[in-house]
C-alpha cells in the first residue's frame, strides 16, 4: 500500500496548479530554436530565414511539388505554399533560446565571454528589427551542478541587455531546465 504520509505526483501537480493557474492560452510558437550561446550572432535569424526558404525552393519549389508530396489539391496547395514563403521571409524563427544548458555543454571559463557575445547580438537583432518575438535565455538548472554560474548567467545576461538596449525587450523569456516542485511542498 502506497504510503499517503508523502505526497506523490498527483498531490505535487495539483499544488503546482493552486499557486500558479494556467493562463488563459494565448499565441505558442510552432516550434522554438535553441541556439549555443557561443555560436550566436546578429546574423542567426537571418541565416535561418535564407537556409529556410533555400531548403523550401529545393524540396518543394512549387505548388505541385507540395500537392503531389502531400496529397491535396492543388488549390490548397498553391494557399500554402505562399503561406509558407511569407511566413519564412516574415519571421522564421518565432521563439529563439539562447542555449547555456545542454546546447552549450561544459565550457570553463569561457561562458562570461559568451554573455557579452550573446547581449551584442541581441541588441544589433533588436535594432535591425530581426529580434524574434519571443526571445531568452536558457540557463544551467539551479537544482544541480552550479547555481552560482547560472544566476551569474542570468544575471551579466540581463543586466548587459538592459545597458545595452535600455529596457529588457518585449517578448523575453527565460527557460529553467530540471526544475521540479519539492513533493515537501506546503500548500
Amino acid at each position: 500500500m502506497r504510503d499517503q504520509s508523502l505526497p506523490g505526483f498527483e498531490e505535487a501537480h495539483r499544488v503546482q496548479r493552486a499557486r500558479y493557474p494556467a493562463a488563459e492560452p494565448g499565441w505558442q510558437p510552432v516550434h522554438t530554436v535553441y541556439v549555443p550561446a557561443d555560436r550566436l550572432s546578429p546574423s542567426t535569424v537571418v541565416g535561418w530565414r535564407a537556409q529556410a526558404l533555400d531548403l523550401v525552393k529545393e524540396h518543394l519549389s512549387g505548388p505541385d511539388e507540395l500537392a503531389a508530396v502531400f496529397e491535396v489539391p492543388d488549390a490548397l496547395a498553391r494557399d500554402v505554399h505562399e503561406r509558407v514563403l511569407r511566413k519564412l521571409a516574415r519571421e522564421p524563427v518565432e521563439d529563439l533560446r539562447i542555449d547555456f544548458e545542454d546546447g552549450y555543454g561544459g565550457r570553463p571559463g569561457d561562458e562570461d565571454g559568451h554573455v557579452e557575445q550573446a547581449v551584442e547580438a541581441v541588441a544589433v537583432m533588436r535594432a535591425a528589427g530581426a529580434l524574434p518575438r519571443r526571445w531568452g535565455l536558457r540557463v544551467k538548472s539551479f537544482a544541480d551542478g552550479d547555481p552560482g554560474r547560472s544566476v551569474r548567467t542570468l544575471d551579466g545576461f540581463v543586466t548587459g541587455v538592459v545597458e545595452r538596449v535600455g529596457e529588457l525587450p518585449a517578448g523575453f523569456v527565460v527557460t529553467f531546465p530540471n526544475v521540479t516542485l519539492s513533493s515537501k511542498a506546503a500548500p
